[in-house]
């Protein structure tokens, strides 16, 4: 699954998106002890026109460069870019991180196959890992500098997690469940869904009302 998704990063015609220069330079940005970005870095462009701001306004390029305080953007992605050091914002090279997906792609297919083993038994188990590894849509991401990567394998490892704690629901497993959840919010917001999931869950796990409690918690 891995290796699938990397055939593709010399191939796309280029391995970034729009949303990719944020990321870039909120990494550069951590890395240089701040989390100030650019103006530029969240612009957009259009063809013939020229950039624009996120809010569709056009800004005079004095102000291209002025810092902004960067609060759309969550931490997650821009620190496991930061991992692999200080990148160009516009057009850089982002060939370590890309190959970091293709290994977390890889691990997210195992989790899978893990989970699914735990429901289900082993053959449907190497079955589901087998359609995600020869199914081409979800490795696009994979040659993209884009956080898809990195939040679909934290989605798997939480997944699996549940399974386990929900197989014996000791604290320490649900804590790991908690945990994933509140990373997986910090690399993207939209994940913010998660943590009452995740509560919901330990709750509705049999158990005395303290158990219950102590997993919620």
């Amino acid at each position: 699954a891995g290796l699938h998704g990397l055939l593709y990063v010399p191939i796309v015609s280029k391995n970034e998106g729009t949303d990719t220069w944020t990321y870039v330079a909120t990494a550069n940005a951590i890395l240089d002890g701040s989390y100030s970005t650019p103006l530029q870095a969240g612009f957009y462009f259009v063809y013939p026109v020229g950039w624009f701001d996120i809010t569709g306004a056009r800004l005079p390029r004095s102000t291209w460069q002025a810092p902004e305080r960067q609060v759309f953007r969550p931490p997650g992605y821009p620190a496991y870019l930061a991992l692999f050091g200080k990148s160009r914002i516009f057009s850089g090279d982002h060939t370590a991180s890309l190959i970091g997906n293709g290994v977390l792609f890889g691990l997210g297919a195992f989790l899978l196959i893990a989970t699914v083993r735990r429901w289900w038994g082993e053959n449907l188990a190497l079955l589901s890992g087998a359609l995600y590894a020869v199914d081409p849509w979800s490795k696009h991401y994979v040659a993209l500098a884009l956080s898809e990567t990195l939040a679909g394998t934290i989605v798997l490892a939480g997944v699996y997690a549940l399974t386990r704690a929900w197989e014996r629901p000791d604290w320490r497993r649900w804590a790991a469940v908690g945990a994933l959840a509140g990373v997986l919010a910090l690399v993207r917001a939209l994940f913010v869904f998660a943590a009452p999931v995740a509560v919901a869950a330990a709750a509705v796990r049999r158990g005395t009302a303290r158990e219950r409690l102590v997993r919620a918690a």
